[in-house]
C-alpha cells in the first residue's frame, strides 16, 4: 500500500521576489513584471500541460485562451528536468518562480533553510497518487486497515511531519502559510 498526495503550487525565491509583489492569481502572471521570471517542468502529469490544463477548466476557454495569449509574450522557461530539480534552480535564484512546482520541494526546501516560499491559487491543483490492495495480497485486511489509518487525520499529521502535504480536510501542511 501507498500514499502521497501532491498539490502543485506557486515556489518563489524570497531574494528575487518580495511577499508584496508575488502573483494573487492565475491572472496576475501576465504582469510584465514577470516576464522572464518564470519556469516550468514539461511532463505531462505534473508540469506546464497539467498547469494549461487545470487553467483551461476553472477560467473556461475564452478567459484561459486570453490569458494563454499573454503568458506566450512572459518567456516562460521550460524545463524536461525533474520537478525536484526544477525547484532547485529557484532555490539557487536561476529563476524567480516555479509555477508548477510540487508543494512538498518547496516545504522542505523551506524547512531547511532555503530562500523560497509559495502560494496557491484557488482552486489549487491537487493530484493524490492512489491506494491499492493487489487481488493476490497475503493479508487483504490488514492492507484495509493501513489504508484506513493512511487517511485518517492521525495519518496525514504523520505524513505532514514528513514535510508532505496532507489530503485530510484537518490537516494542514507542516511549516509557515
Amino acid at each position: 500500500v501507498c500514499s502521497s498526495d501532491l498539490y502543485n503550487v506557486i515556489g518563489y525565491n524570497t531574494k528575487l521576489l518580495a511577499k508584496a509583489d508575488v502573483p494573487k492569481s492565475w491572472e496576475d502572471l501576465a504582469d510584465p513584471k514577470y516576464k522572464g521570471k518564470m519556469i516550468w517542468g514539461d511532463a505531462l502529469d505534473s508540469g506546464g500541460p497539467l498547469v494549461v490544463l487545470h487553467i483551461l477548466k476553472t477560467l473556461g476557454e475564452q478567459r484561459a485562451n486570453a490569458l494563454f495569449d499573454k503568458l506566450a509574450k512572459q518567456e516562460v522557461a521550460s524545463s524536461s528536468a525533474s520537478g525536484r530539480a526544477i525547484s532547485d534552480i529557484v532555490v539557487a535564484g536561476e529563476h524567480a518562480m516555479n509555477i508548477s512546482a510540487a508543494g512538498p520541494h518547496i516545504v522542505d526546501s523551506k524547512s531547511t533553510g532555503a530562500s523560497v516560499d509559495w502560494v496557491e491559487f484557488d482552486p489549487v491543483i491537487a493530484r493524490s497518487d492512489q491506494l491499492q490492495i493487489l487481488k493476490s495480497a497475503p493479508h487483504p485486511y490488514a492492507a484495509m486497515l493501513l489504508i484506513d489509518y493512511i487517511l485518517s487525520e492521525e495519518g496525514q499529521k504523520n505524513q505532514t511531519s514528513t514535510n508532505e502535504m496532507g489530503a485530510h480536510p484537518k490537516v494542514q501542511p507542516n511549516g509557515e502559510l
